[in-house]
């Protein structure tokens, strides 16, 4: 019977990752002092702001989830990000 169980978790776990599609997870990456507003935000093109970054999140309006990387820095706020 332990042997039945060993076996028939990893066909089912693999059974479930095939049949049950990834999320979408899009990646935001903000660098204050190399970043550009105007960039992709990706890792090689980061953006400049968490006020650009806070807009496309917005945009994206619950398509996904979002994950977003802060490089090290002084990110300076003179107003609340919504």
């Amino acid at each position: 019977m332990k042997l039945i169980k060993i076996f028939l978790i990893p066909v089912i776990l693999a059974f479930i990752s095939n049949v049950i599609p990834a999320q979408d997870i899009k990646e935001i990456f903000i660098n204050p002092n190399s970043g550009n507003d105007q960039n992709s935000g990706s890792a090689d093109y980061p953006l400049k702001s968490l006020y650009e970054a806070a807009e496309r999140i917005n945009r994206a309006n619950g398509s996904g989830s979002v994950v977003v990387f802060l490089s090290e820095g002084i990110y300076g706020l003179d107003a609340t990000v919504t």
